[in-house]
């Protein structure tokens, strides 16, 4: 767990606020210390204990100002109404970086989750990553504010004490002791407030993780009727943070109680202390309370605060963990690397292997391809076989541990990744979309597009009819997973948008899978006559979809086991031959 000043000085600008902090206690202070020789003036005694009002009287005689009560209220009025103003700057100041922290840290782990590699990236549950980006980064936020507040009470607080102490030294004595006393009484409920902190960290992110996962599996939920053991579920999870929220504020409830008694308590035990048994003037007493009046509150506002911070402290861990893990696992992305204008001869496996650290077998072992540009290639095999992965290793989404990926030649580690991928065109088995129109789907991270490009793209994707007979046509939104279109529709979307971005080589990852035979028939004749200008590179399931791949590429167990076209590879009579009988007798 971090320490107070582990994190302190994280907001922007808290010099800046911890000065004005200090300027506005001593205009404040100057202000109320007035009132003891403004209390002597207006009496007429003369009585000053302290000798304030010899020294106010020599300070305002040389400013040319008359020493009577009118002109030393007016002093007295406008050094309390600057500290008062200094206050509201100061307190301006703590918003506007509190808010500037949260738009910034939110900024820094979006940007290190998206610039993470994927295989870190594909490990995370989205459930946690929105709970730490939501409410995390406000607890950090709200954490770094709590210490600043701290921070600022603490400065008035000991400002005004000197001027306390400077006007009675034995009544700021007895408050001291006083105070010592208050804050060795707190320490239990700062205790118990770190312990609720850590519960309710974590029981927000388990209530979130598995809100957004149940929401993600409402469909399943709605049709095998489990609606009543789902909200059990979260009911429970629910009740956990509840149970953590109702203890924290019982618990500051009942410290606030604490403070509110205390400053009474000590009021009149100065009082008592002061008229009865030291003999102090009331025009001392009534300004020393006045400045108690006004310190009190500050020093309940550091032990409050310091419980607040402690409740809040759980949440610096998780963003400085989910930061931290980000940036071990960056995407290395060469951005001077090598720029490959065009895509223009080959794409080469040489044996390459990739094994995950926490798995027994290779994903792919010792991996020859060859894919020539403007040819359409096939990976088929059985599920497992390796085939989105040699798709992945290409797209730079993981790196070999051994062998080479070779794009004309230059090693994949050589060039910049990003601009690789933009002459990318991809589309999986479970189509990408967004909550969003149909337009902002097509057009996503895509600019300066028309709209004949778009009918383009839609018409090669047999999408242009269906998108023309709706009410808002490419302003449809087409809701949450394209909640609003068939499986076929969103993996033709997917694949109008791949199309539009006239991409060098289009990966289609099981892209047809979920189409009807007709539907994925006209797609097939489109990709087809695609490959004449395009590489394309399939990964399929069913069979007939690549009888006319220039070369397949059989795999299994993350092996290359045969390769050839459509015709020589059941002349074989090998592992695609059986793959083609066993979808003949199945029809699938």
């Amino acid at each position: 767990m971090p320490s107070f000043f582990s994190t302190f000085g994280r907001l922007p600008g808290t010099s800046w606020i911890l000065g004005l902090s200090v300027f506005a206690g001593l205009f404040e202070g100057f202000g109320l210390t007035l009132f003891v020789p403004l209390l002597a003036l207006m009496n007429d005694s003369g009585a000053d204990q302290t000798g304030l009002l010899a020294i106010v009287t020599g300070f305002m005689t040389k400013l040319d100002l008359r020493v009577e009560v009118g002109s030393m209220l007016v002093v007295m009025t406008l050094l309390i109404v600057v500290g008062f103003l200094l206050g509201y700057i100061q307190r301006r100041a703590v918003h506007k970086a509190f808010n500037d922290y949260i738009l910034v840290l939110r900024h820094k782990l979006l940007g290190g989750m998206l610039n993470s590699s994927w295989p870190h990236l594909s490990k995370q549950a989205s459930g946690e990553v929105v709970s730490n980006l939501i409410l995390e980064t406000s607890q950090t936020s709200t954490g770094l504010m709590m210490q600043v507040h701290i921070a600022v009470s603490a400065i008035q607080v000991v400002v005004l004490g000197s001027f306390s102490a400077v006007l009675s030294p034995l009544l700021f004595s007895i408050t001291v002791v006083f105070s010592l006393l208050i804050v060795l009484m707190s320490l239990p409920f700062l205790r118990r407030s770190d312990l609720f902190g850590k519960g309710l960290t974590k029981a927000n992110q388990r209530f979130g993780f598995h809100t957004v996962d149940y929401l993600r599996g409402a469909y399943l939920i709605k049709t095998t009727a489990a609606e009543d053991i789902s909200l059990e579920r979260l009911d429970s999870l629910s009740d956990r943070v509840y149970r953590m929220r109702l203890g924290l504020d019982l618990l500051s409830a009942l410290f606030q109680f604490l403070l509110q008694v205390s400053p009474v308590i000590l009021v009149a035990t100065l009082i008592a202390a002061g008229y009865f048994w030291l003999g102090i003037e009331t025009a001392t007493i009534l300004t020393f309370l006045l400045m108690m009046a006004r310190t009190m509150p500050r020093v309940a506002e550091v032990q409050q605060r310091y419980q607040s911070y402690l409740s809040y402290r759980p949440a610096f861990v998780v963003v400085d963990t989910m930061i931290e893990a980000c940036e071990r696992n960056a995407e290395r992305v060469l951005r001077s690397g090598r720029q490959l204008p065009n895509f223009s001869e080959t794409i080469k496996f040489e044996g390459v292997s990739l094994r995950f650290a926490d798995s027994q077998s290779p994903l792919i072992d010792n991996v020859h391809l060859e894919i020539p540009r403007n040819h359409m290639v096939a990976l088929v095999g059985s599920s497992g076989a390796g085939k989105t992965t040699v798709i992945n290793l290409l797209a730079g989404l993981y790196r070999p541990d051994t062998g080479s990926v070779l794009i004309d030649g230059v090693d994949l580690e050589d060039i910049d990744l990003r601009e690789w991928r933009s002459k990318i065109g991809y589309v999986t088995q479970d189509a990408v979309t967004f909550n969003d129109t149909i337009r902002n789907n097509l057009c996503f991270a895509k600019s300066g597009l028309s709209d004949q490009d778009i009918q383009d793209a839609l018409a090669m994707a047999n999408l242009d009819s269906f998108v023309a007979q709706l009410p808002d046509g490419l302003d449809t939104v087409v809701g949450e997973n394209g909640v609003r279109l068939s499986g076929g529709q969103r993996q033709r979307l997917a694949l109008a948008r791949a199309l539009l971005g006239k991409p060098s080589l289009l990966l289609l990852d099981e892209a047809t899978s979920a189409l009807d035979n007709e539907t994925e028939r006209v797609i097939q004749n489109a990709i087809e006559t695609l490959a004449d200008h395009l590489t394309i590179i399939v990964v399929a399931h069913r069979l007939s979809t690549i009888t006319r791949a220039d070369h397949v590429y059989v795999m299994e167990e993350g092996r290359v086991v045969e390769s050839g076209n459509y015709s020589s590879l059941l002349a074989q009579n090998g592992r695609f031959a059986e793959l083609h009988d066993l979808q003949l007798r199945t029809g699938s």
